[in-house]
């Protein structure tokens, strides 16, 4: 083992979205590692986005539903793992009327690994977003990041002896396993939004909870107190689209996990998730897809 410290991770940089809630998971500073055995997307109104100071590893073991991460939308399925930086702010919205259970592991890379590493660049968990990373990926696609997962999460659940070093190499292979399938070695900057994205927050919360119902433009501005126009801009300015393009990607992005999770019918998943007509649900489907959700739930349905 190299006795080389990693490079620091300046936390300075570390600065989530104002409003956002801190979720904490105290680490022990002599084994920073923490867990959690099953959790549930909370079924009340959303109160807003969390962040941890911990790398955070889950694994859905049950259900389905969408992880907001900052302005983005992403789909997950049991089976899938999830893998979130320090202070970045999301929340997971779970499939109606479906019971999601995730389990997670938390720890702090640099403390953790700091004397286990010869590269020590694998402790900086800076490039492990998007672009370079989906936060979610596919245990089918990636069938040795659940299995580290699992064999990680069993450690620590077990506690049997040793389950202190076996978790220092678990991490290690886990981060070495991420670091090989992103997409490029840019390294991110954190999001920091300010005033601006904390103008909006409340808007980003209300959509996450009532997606499926009726929503305009005007509706939400009402929630910033901001005129139409000026919402709108701002909205753009932040999340990199307008309100109701956004409403639509949360909207569609429910209705993957659907198609992909339940055997509801395609008009049913339509209604649930906003849509006036499965007309308008399939048109919006194909543009953002390029599938019609018939094909997209036979194409990513393992027979």
């Amino acid at each position: 083992m190299s006795n080389s410290t990693p490079k620091k991770t300046n936390t300075d940089t570390f600065k989530p979205i104002l409003g956002a809630r801190f979720s904490g998971h105290p680490l022990n500073p002599d084994f920073p590692v923490d867990f959690t055995e099953k959790w549930s997307p909370p079924n009340k109104p959303i109160q807003g986005l969390f962040y941890h100071d911990s790398f955070e590893l889950g694994l859905c073991h049950e259900g389905s539903g969408v992880l907001i991460l900052d302005n983005k939308a992403i789909p997950y399925k049991a089976g899938d793992i999830c893998a979130i930086r320090q202070f970045d702010s999301h929340f997971h919205i779970g499939t109606k009327n479906t019971k999601t259970v995730w389990s997670f592991i938390y720890f702090d890379p640099v403390r953790l690994l700091k004397a286990a590493l010869k590269d020590p660049e694998l402790a900086d968990t800076s490039g492990l977003a998007a672009p370079n990373l989906n936060p979610i990926l596919s245990s089918s696609e990636h069938p040795k990041i659940e299995q580290v997962y699992l064999i990680f999460y069993n450690e620590l659940l077990k506690k049997t002896k040793g389950y202190h070093d076996a978790s220092v190499s678990l991490a290690s292979i886990f981060l070495t396993l991420l670091n090989r399938i992103k997409t490029s070695s840019l390294k991110l900057s954190f999001n920091v939004y300010g005033e601006d994205m904390n103008r909006i927050a409340p808007v980003l919360f209300y959509i996450g909870k009532y997606y499926s119902g009726e929503l305009s433009v005007n509706n939400l501005s009402m929630l910033c107190g901001m005129s139409t126009r000026n919402f709108t801009r701002k909205f753009t300015e932040v999340t990199g689209k307008p309100p109701m393009i956004y409403v639509n990607e949360i909207r569609i992005a429910m209705a993957k996990t659907e198609l992909l999770s339940t055997n509801k019918k395609i008009i049913e998943i339509a209604f649930d998730n906003g849509f006036a007509s499965i007309s308008n649900f399939g048109k919006s489907f194909i543009k953002q897809t390029g599938f019609s959700p018939r094909h997209f739930k036979k194409n990513n349905t393992q027979q």
